[in-house]
């Protein structure tokens, strides 16, 4: 069970690759940012440990929202002034310190400081301009390093409540590790601008990452862990009929011809 998630968020970022191709930053920000991954690994820790930690690494997950959005928001203003290297670490180092910070408040508290947070950074992020398309197609390389990166975020999440709890794989869970790694790379090929679309994406798609979590933290202490994730499944799935419409896109053939003239 805990290797079933490795292929799973390869698979999804392999699909957050050739969004990204097809309709643009934005969109595969958003699709790297859906909770997949997460969800395997909270089946994981049901079937492994139990349904009550489950339940409480993924309202930890849910109470890291705030600490992920000071990330999006860090990370897109940081890598624009300061390079991508440095932009990258200070942003890390504002997850980190936001995370820590959110342990000792309450857990209602977190979560509605979190649904806040979530509503200020898309209207923040609303008001950015349009960005172009990608022009530049990653590499192989490029794209084997960010499959490889994904294969880690299922394994790290376990082995953090295996060794800590809920609280610090609930820290290591809602960390984007897909969604930057997609924005690294882009900034890299296309500029540090254009990586500020993927952190909108991301911002943007947490709506369903919460949704998913709230719904999976109630279902998973009164069912099982595949009924569970099918019924949190169904919810967040709704959330992301409603956030979809609010993504930027490119146009695919516009796209197409942009990569290809690379």
């Amino acid at each position: 069970m805990e290797y079933l998630g490795v292929p799973i968020a390869v698979l999804t970022m392999y699909l957050a690759q050739r969004l990204e191709l097809r309709l643009g930053a934005a969109a595969a920000g958003w699709f790297a940012a859906l909770p997949i991954a997460f969800a395997v690994a909270g089946a994981t820790v049901a079937v492994t440990g139990s349904a009550t930690d489950a339940s409480l690494l993924a309202l930890s997950a849910v109470g890291h929202a705030a600490p992920m959005i000071a990330y999006a928001v860090a990370f897109l203003w940081a890598t624009v002034r300061l390079g991508i290297v440095r932009g990258f670490v200070v942003a890390v180092v504002v997850y980190v310190v936001a995370s820590t910070a959110v342990v000792p408040v309450p857990e209602p508290v977190r979560i509605a400081a979190g649904l806040i947070a979530i509503c200020l950074g898309t209207l923040a992020m609303s008001r950015r301009p349009p960005m172009a398309p990608t022009a530049a197609a990653a590499t192989r390389a490029q794209r084997a390093l960010s499959l490889a990166s994904a294969a880690l975020v299922v394994a790290l999440i376990t082995q953090a409540n295996n060794i800590s709890g809920p609280d610090l794989a609930g820290a290591v869970g809602a960390f984007p590790t897909m969604t930057t790694t997609i924005a690294l790379f882009l900034a890299y090929r296309a500029g540090a601008g254009n990586a500020g679309a993927v952190m909108s994406g991301m911002i943007k798609s947490l709506p369903i990452y919460v949704a998913f979590c709230l719904a999976f933290a109630v279902l998973v202490l009164r069912t099982t862990p595949v009924w569970a994730v099918a019924g949190a499944t169904g919810i967040a799935l709704l959330a992301a009929v409603l956030t979809w419409r609010t993504i930027e896109r490119s146009d695919p053939v516009e796209s197409r011809v942009l990569v290809a003239q690379t």
